[in-house]
């Protein structure tokens, strides 16, 4: 019986160690089974998508699989990228206790002298106000598009000094 004869859970069983092979091979954490819940459905993509004439399923499969992988990967990895500045360093809720009011001022105003004076407005606005792009835009009177600018620009700046910092270390 072929692939395609084959029910999905038949098929989820044959193919579980692919599975598990993949998730290791991409060096994957997977305790909640995220990782492995986006490969079975990827599995089940692959099994109606399949054409017999393109070559062998497991082929196929692996080729799909591993593909649904990356792309969650990248997809996690952007959206970390785009909103771990604000989330892990200038956290707003007072009972975090990772940086006192006062204190996240004055680091924001030091780490600020390193940006340009837009990037800098972005920064405060964004770390200390909490306003998005939409919102610091349309306060002063600019476009989006040109705040989101000034946001890559300090962002990659700061990148590059935390990775100066860091390498001194």
């Amino acid at each position: 019986m072929g692939e395609q004869e084959k029910s999905f859970p038949d098929l989820l069983q044959h193919y579980n160690g692919m599975i598990f092979h993949l998730i290791k091979k991409l060096n994957i954490e997977d305790p909640e089974q995220e990782f492995y819940h986006q490969a079975v459905i990827a599995l089940w993509k692959a099994k109606r998508s399949y054409n017999p004439q393109k070559g062998s399923f497991s082929t196929y499969a692996y080729a799909y699989m591993k593909g649904a992988l990356l792309n969650e990967l990248s997809r996690r990895s952007h959206f970390y990228d785009r909103h771990s500045l604000r989330e892990e360093w200038f956290c707003n809720d007072e009972t975090s206790g990772f940086i006192h009011e006062t204190e996240r001022h004055i680091w924001i105003e030091q780490i600020s002298k390193s940006l340009t004076r837009n990037q800098s407005i972005w920064l405060k606005k964004y770390c200390l106000e909490g306003k998005d792009s939409t919102q610091i835009a349309k306060e002063l009177g600019v476009s989006v598009s040109l705040v989101k600018s000034w946001r890559r620009g300090a962002i990659s700046k700061l990148k590059k000094c935390l990775r100066k910092e860091f390498l001194q270390k």
